[in-house]
């Protein structure tokens, strides 16, 4: 049996002794072969307990790295990915990583490619899956933290700006608040005139703490005492204006305790958050979801149109910075398991449980 070829080229037609192998799903053939099928673009083991696949679209693979080369993503069911399969994965995404943070322009996707000798379809699919962007994403995301860091040591602005990898000064200014969320030259002083307003108030979950600025709420915590949440906005808004709360604040951290309390319908409120690009993607899908349902990590990827991404959305999830607003206790495990909270799985619960109730009730109100 030779399902390659020395070109490394798929047998067209599966052998009848191999397809024989598939359709008893023998495991004595696994190791020896793998077999994709073409309407599915995944690759599987001879022993795989999935629906069996028409013999017109299979194609055999001697290995499983010859099968991602080709484009097939591994089965999960079967587990057809090998540990060697993984260890090359692993080593892809290290050595692209390596060659874009040694890049001062941003490289072209075929240059890529071309270096780790794999097509660039393949890099940029299993690329996105392992880090939630794409390398030129990547090579966009270093760059603002050289900028951060530059800024943070207290280097000129524009000694900062060239260090970091940009062509001009202009093109930082030109967006500014998408890359720094202020000004080269604010961000450079601590924010010092970056004024966040804070207040608390008393839930069943803890204590409350909602942060804003001028443009909108950009933290949400629960926690046990001031000192501990007060410490935790200071850390992530280092030399930023921390003032008491106003009239503006108040109103939303009441309208936000309330939801916690009874929550009767989605809340939306102006949100001023900062992360990258793919997490703000997460969290304003997240803000889809309607209260009282849940998804899966797997079915908030696929409606991202990254569906490989589950455990990049989990991450995103993970670094919600406003709990409740961005309801990111909405997203179970595909089997309707919690799979923690960042604000612990008890919250969670009664937070789901509390808006399954509102909606069973305004459900039965309207006669549903």
């Amino acid at each position: 049996m030779n399902p390659q070829s020395a070109m490394g080229k798929p047998a067209p037609v599966p052998p009848e002794h191999e397809w024989a192998a598939i359709m008893r799903r023998d495991p004595a053939a696994d190791g020896r072969f793998f077999y994709a099928v073409r309407t599915t673009g995944v690759y599987c083991r001879p022993s795989c307990p999935s629906k069996r696949p028409r013999r017109e679209n299979v194609l055999l693979f001697a290995t499983a790295l010859s099968a991602e080369a080709a484009g097939y993503r591994a089965c999960r069911r079967c587990g057809a990915e090998s540990e060697r399969a993984r260890r090359k994965r692993a080593e892809l995404i290290e050595s692209t990583c390596r060659l874009i943070e040694a890049s001062v322009q941003t490289p072209r996707l075929d240059r890529l490619a071309s270096f780790a000798q794999t097509n660039k379809h393949h890099l940029l699919r299993t690329f996105k899956t392992a880090l939630g962007m794409t390398p030129a994403g990547y090579h966009r995301w270093l760059r603002r933290k050289k900028l951060e860091q530059g800024l943070g040591r207290g280097e000129s602005v524009d000694s900062a700006i060239y260090g970091a990898g940009y062509g001009s000064p202009s093109r930082v200014y030109e967006r500014p608040a998408r890359l720094l969320g202020m000004t080269p030259a604010v961000y450079a002083r601590g924010a010092p005139r970056q004024t966040i307003r804070y207040g608390f108030a008393t839930t069943e979950f803890g204590l409350l703490m909602v942060a804003a600025t001028q443009l909108g709420i950009c933290a949400i915590e629960f926690g046990r005492d001031r000192e501990e949440l007060l410490s935790l906005l200071q850390r992530r808004f280092v030399n930023a204006e921390l003032i008491a709360t106003n009239a503006r604040l108040d109103a939303w951290i009441s309208a936000i305790a309330a939801h916690v309390a009874e929550p009767v319908a989605d809340l939306r409120l102006p949100l001023d958050v900062r992360g990258t690009a793919f997490q703000k993607k997460v969290w304003d899908e997240l803000q889809r979801i309607p209260a009282g349902l849940t998804v899966s990590y797997s079915e908030l990827a696929r409606s991202l149109g990254e569906p490989r991404a589950a455990r990049a959305v989990a991450k995103a999830c993970a670094c919600n910075p406003a709990a409740v607003l961005i309801p990111c206790h909405r997203v179970v495990g595909a089997d309707g398991s919690l799979r923690g909270y960042r604000w612990g799985e008890p919250v969670k619960s009664r937070l789901l449980a509390k808006e399954k109730r509102a909606l069973d009730s305004r459900k039965k109100r309207s006669g549903c």
